[in-house]
C-alpha cells in the first residue's frame, strides 16, 4: 500500500471510530431516559398502591 492509501484508510477507521462513539453515547442517553422513566413509573405504582397520592 502506497502512502496515500494508509492514510485513506486511517481516516476511514478514525471516522468510523467517531460514529461509534457518538452512537455509543446516545444509547446510554436513551438507557438513562428509560431508567429515569422506569423509576418515575415505580414510584407512582407506590404512591397509588399505598394511598401516598
Amino acid at each position: 500500500m502506497t502512502e496515500r492509501e494508509l492514510q485513506k484508510r486511517l481516516n476511514h477507521v478514525w471516522e468510523q471510530k467517531a460514529k461509534a462513539v457518538a452512537e455509543v453515547g446516545r444509547l446510554e442517553s436513551e438507557v438513562s431516559k428509560a431508567i429515569n422513566r422506569s423509576k418515575a413509573i415505580g414510584k407512582r405504582e407506590l404512591e397509588l398502591i399505598f394511598g401516598l397520592a
